[in-house]
Protein backbone atom coordinates (compact mmCIF):
# COMPACT_ATOMS: atom_id res chain seq x y z
CA UNK A 1 0.00 0.00 0.00
CA UNK A 2 0.89 3.37 -0.26
CA UNK A 3 1.13 6.63 1.39
CA UNK A 4 -1.45 8.08 3.35
CA UNK A 5 -0.77 11.83 3.51
CA UNK A 6 -2.53 14.13 5.93
CA UNK A 7 -3.26 17.65 5.80
CA UNK A 8 -3.93 19.86 8.77
CA UNK A 9 -5.49 23.54 8.14
CA UNK A 10 -3.98 26.19 8.59
CA UNK A 11 -5.47 27.67 12.04
CA UNK A 12 -4.38 23.79 13.89
CA UNK A 13 -1.34 25.68 15.79
CA UNK A 14 1.31 23.45 17.56
CA UNK A 15 0.83 21.91 21.14
CA UNK A 16 2.49 18.94 22.49
CA UNK A 17 -1.32 17.68 23.33
CA UNK A 18 -2.27 18.20 19.61
CA UNK A 19 1.02 16.36 18.32
CA UNK A 20 0.54 13.26 20.77
CA UNK A 21 -2.80 13.21 19.59
CA UNK A 22 -1.88 12.85 15.68
CA UNK A 23 0.51 10.26 16.77
CA UNK A 24 -1.46 7.96 18.85
CA UNK A 25 -4.34 8.03 16.29
CA UNK A 26 -2.17 7.03 13.16
CA UNK A 27 -1.53 3.43 12.59
CA UNK A 28 2.83 3.19 11.88
CA UNK A 29 2.55 0.07 10.16
CA UNK A 30 1.78 2.03 7.19
CA UNK A 31 3.73 5.74 5.68
CA UNK A 32 1.63 8.50 6.96
CA UNK A 33 2.80 11.96 5.69
CA UNK A 34 1.89 14.81 7.79
CA UNK A 35 1.07 18.56 6.32
CA UNK A 36 1.48 20.99 8.64
CA UNK A 37 0.13 24.74 7.54
CA UNK A 38 1.00 26.79 10.64
CA UNK A 39 4.26 27.53 10.97
CA UNK A 40 4.48 26.81 14.68
CA UNK A 41 5.06 22.94 13.42
CA UNK A 42 8.01 24.32 12.28
CA UNK A 43 10.39 23.11 15.11
CA UNK A 44 12.84 20.25 16.73
CA UNK A 45 10.10 18.88 19.22
CA UNK A 46 7.79 17.86 16.18
CA UNK A 47 10.77 16.17 13.90
CA UNK A 48 11.81 14.55 16.44
CA UNK A 49 8.73 13.12 17.82
CA UNK A 50 7.23 12.38 14.64
CA UNK A 51 10.67 10.52 13.56
CA UNK A 52 10.45 8.38 16.58
CA UNK A 53 6.95 7.36 15.63
CA UNK A 54 8.06 6.73 11.89
CA UNK A 55 5.68 9.78 10.54
CA UNK A 56 7.03 11.53 7.91
CA UNK A 57 6.77 15.82 8.03
CA UNK A 58 5.96 17.12 4.53
CA UNK A 59 7.81 20.47 4.05
CA UNK A 60 6.24 22.60 1.99
CA UNK A 61 7.09 25.97 0.33
CA UNK A 62 4.30 28.89 0.91
CA UNK A 63 5.10 32.24 1.55
CA UNK A 64 3.70 32.26 5.32
CA UNK A 65 6.27 28.88 6.13
CA UNK A 66 9.34 28.05 6.73
CA UNK A 67 10.94 26.16 3.29
CA UNK A 68 13.08 24.10 5.31
CA UNK A 69 13.52 20.35 4.08
CA UNK A 70 12.70 18.04 6.68
CA UNK A 71 14.64 14.85 6.28
CA UNK A 72 12.83 11.73 8.00
CA UNK A 73 15.17 9.19 7.45
CA UNK A 74 15.65 7.83 3.83
CA UNK A 75 12.70 9.52 2.84
CA UNK A 76 11.52 13.01 1.86
CA UNK A 77 8.30 14.86 0.96
CA UNK A 78 7.99 18.39 0.12
CA UNK A 79 5.15 19.95 -1.43
CA UNK A 80 5.67 22.96 -4.25
CA UNK A 81 2.89 25.11 -4.07
CA UNK A 82 4.46 28.88 -4.64
CA UNK A 83 5.53 31.41 -3.52
CA UNK A 84 4.44 34.45 -6.04
CA UNK A 85 0.99 33.78 -6.94
CA UNK A 86 -0.74 30.85 -4.96
CA UNK A 87 -1.55 28.06 -6.97
CA UNK A 88 -0.85 29.82 -10.71
CA UNK A 89 2.53 30.71 -11.09
CA UNK A 90 5.69 29.07 -12.22
CA UNK A 91 8.82 28.40 -10.13
CA UNK A 92 11.97 30.01 -11.00
CA UNK A 93 15.34 27.79 -12.39
CA UNK A 94 17.09 28.80 -9.17
CA UNK A 95 14.94 27.56 -6.59
CA UNK A 96 13.90 24.42 -7.77
CA UNK A 97 18.01 23.86 -8.18
CA UNK A 98 18.67 24.87 -4.95
CA UNK A 99 16.03 22.33 -3.79
CA UNK A 100 17.88 19.79 -5.56
CA UNK A 101 21.23 20.52 -4.25
CA UNK A 102 19.95 20.59 -1.24
CA UNK A 103 18.54 17.07 -0.92
CA UNK A 104 21.31 15.24 -2.74
CA UNK A 105 23.43 16.18 -0.06
CA UNK A 106 21.35 14.21 2.30
CA UNK A 107 23.40 10.53 2.37
CA UNK A 108 21.00 8.50 3.78
CA UNK A 109 18.52 9.79 1.44
CA UNK A 110 16.46 7.02 -0.93
CA UNK A 111 13.48 8.41 -1.75
CA UNK A 112 11.97 12.08 -3.15
CA UNK A 113 8.70 12.61 -3.50
CA UNK A 114 7.57 15.94 -4.56
CA UNK A 115 4.48 17.38 -5.88
CA UNK A 116 3.69 20.88 -7.47
CA UNK A 117 0.17 21.94 -6.34
CA UNK A 118 0.50 25.39 -8.93
CA UNK A 119 -1.51 23.93 -11.35
CA UNK A 120 -4.16 26.58 -12.08
CA UNK A 121 -2.16 27.31 -15.30
CA UNK A 122 0.79 24.70 -17.00
CA UNK A 123 3.07 25.62 -14.22
CA UNK A 124 3.59 22.30 -12.65
CA UNK A 125 4.44 20.26 -15.62
CA UNK A 126 6.83 22.46 -16.58
CA UNK A 127 8.55 22.64 -13.16
CA UNK A 128 8.15 18.98 -13.23
CA UNK A 129 9.71 18.91 -16.56
CA UNK A 130 12.60 21.48 -14.57
CA UNK A 131 13.09 19.14 -11.64
CA UNK A 132 13.55 16.29 -13.57
CA UNK A 133 16.04 17.60 -15.55
CA UNK A 134 18.24 18.91 -12.74
CA UNK A 135 17.59 15.49 -11.30
CA UNK A 136 19.50 13.58 -13.92
CA UNK A 137 22.04 16.75 -14.17
CA UNK A 138 23.06 15.64 -10.61
CA UNK A 139 23.20 11.80 -11.52
CA UNK A 140 22.13 10.87 -8.14
CA UNK A 141 20.95 7.02 -7.28
CA UNK A 142 18.02 8.20 -5.65
CA UNK A 143 14.37 7.44 -6.33
CA UNK A 144 12.44 11.01 -7.33
CA UNK A 145 8.90 10.34 -7.66
CA UNK A 146 6.63 13.76 -9.18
Amino acid sequence: MGVFPFLFRSKFDFTIEGLEKIIKMLDTSYTNVVKFRHSSWWNEEVYTQLARNKIIFCGISLPSQPDNIIVDGSLIYYCFLDVQSLYHSSYKQDPLKHFVDDIFEVPQLKEVNCFFNNNASNAAIENVVLLQNYCTQVNHSTTILL
